[in-house]
């Protein structure tokens, strides 16, 4: 699931004049979430959402109407009862411009650096017409039906055990490969859930596609307007896709027991390894929407960087203490990760250059075949290596840098108040 965060827009009104197309407003709510402060969510014509204040985005839509200047600070006075000359607005409405053009830029180069390739595989207007159809099993009795579902395909695979599996007649290679091609119905399925799942709320979802999220390859479904929902629907949104895989494995699961064919049950084990990959809420997956929309932490991963840094977070009570955990349970699997790198590291290198000194050998011997096999063994782990590093360098520098800023902001204090008379 694809759901960028809406970017927080500051400032006043766009001149329509100057108003790009692409940031012309298609529909707008109330943004719901815990934090301090109301705002509206417009989702523009680009894709993006961004966040206003009410008075900012009551402005912006009497531009977009196609008020001049002189209106909007005529309007400005009979509503708030202050006066802004013409002059004014306009110089203000030229420097917001420039600001929500440059986070737009913003927010397509963070979703760039997020994801390292994206193709689109079903177009929106295709996947509408499909999320329209299946709406029907976003509701409570079809949940209830869907539980009973997994519980009795779970009941079948422990009463068969391994019978379900003739392990003589198993080719491997072969089951693992069709079990494969088998296993893509469910990461499919899971981006149709989520795009049903807004269908059903009356918010449109986007394309479906492949992607390449960090290092790892994985089916995505833009569903940035889901932002325009109240937050009970958010989370149903963001847990309708592990439901729809789930049938889905459970579907693979039955038919593997009952026909015995091991290439459903080895499909049914990559949905559940997949499943637990979504359960993962330290990446952006689907529990970390599901776990941010529940409490109406919007930026859930922005407040653990503050609550790092000791800086003050935006919320209080158990949403503090929620972001606390969260950033705990950040520090204690990011420690086992690098602790566990550390330890392999080195058996890894040693593998590795025995390897290559094995494959030196062979193309010196004048045998090329037993060479080819030998750097062909160790392609997929130093084209692992590679492609890590290439991300790492993507996402590290412009979060070292963020750092680096927000530090120096704080050595060096707020800004010196004149004196009387300066």
């Amino acid at each position: 699931m694809l759901r960028p965060g809406p970017s927080r827009s500051t400032g006043q009104v766009l001149p329509a004049a100057e108003l790009d197309q692409g940031l012309l407003v298609r529909q707008a709510a109330k943004f719901d979430d815990a934090g301090p402060g109301g705002s509206i969510v417009c989702e523009l014509a680009n894709g993006r959402c961004l966040r206003m204040s009410p008075s900012a985005f009551w402005l912006y839509a009497e531009l977009q109407r196609g008020s001049a200047p002189a209106q909007i600070a005529e309007a400005i006075e009979h509503r708030f009862g202050q006066r802004v000359s013409a002059e004014e607005i306009a110089t203000a409405c030229a420097g917001l411009l420039e600001r929500i053009r440059d986070e737009s830029q913003r927010v397509a180069q963070a979703t760039r650096r997020r994801y390292a390739f994206r193709v689109r595989l079903v177009p929106e207007r295709i996947v509408a017409r499909l999320a329209g159809r299946l709406t029907w099993l976003i509701s409570g009795p079809m949940l209830a039906l869907w539980a009973l579902g997994v519980a009795a395909s779970a009941f079948l695979f422990a009463r068969a055990g391994t019978s379900a599996v003739d392990a003589g007649s198993l080719n491997l290679g072969a089951t693992v490969i069709a079990a494969y091609l088998i296993y893509l119905i469910a990461p499919v399925g899971h981006e149709l859930g989520h795009a049903a799942a807004c269908s059903r709320f009356g918010v449109g979802a986007g394309d479906i596609g492949f992607a390449v999220y960090f290092i790892f390859p994985a089916v995505y479904c833009d569903v940035t307007r889901a932002w325009l929902l109240p937050r009970r629907q958010r989370v149903v949104v963001d847990v309708a896709g592990m439901l729809f895989e789930a049938a889905v494995g459970a579907i693979f699961s039955a038919v593997g027991v009952i026909f015995r064919a091991p290439v459903f049950l080895v499909a049914s084990f990559m949905v559940l390894g997949n499943l637990l990959i979504a359960l993962n809420p330290l990446g952006r997956f689907d529990s970390y929407w599901a776990l941010s929309d529940a409490f109406g932490i919007s930026d859930l991963s922005k407040q653990r960087s503050s609550f790092l840094r000791q800086r003050a977070v935006s919320y209080v009570g158990i949403r503090r203490v929620v972001i606390a955990c969260y950033t705990g349970l950040t520090v204690f699997v990011l420690g086992w990760y690098f602790y566990t790198a550390a330890r392999l590291a080195e058996p890894f290198a040693e593998r590795f250059k025995v390897a290559a000194v094995a494959m030196s050998h062979n193309f010196e011997a004048g045998r090329p075949l037993a060479g080819l096999r030998d750097l062909i063994g160790i392609s997929p782990g130093v084209l692992m290596l590679v492609i890590l590093l290439y991300r790492l360098g993507r996402i590290v520098p412009p979060v070292f840098r963020k750092i680096v800023r927000a530090r120096n902001a704080e050595l060096a204090g707020p800004p010196r108040r004149p004196a009387p008379g300066q």
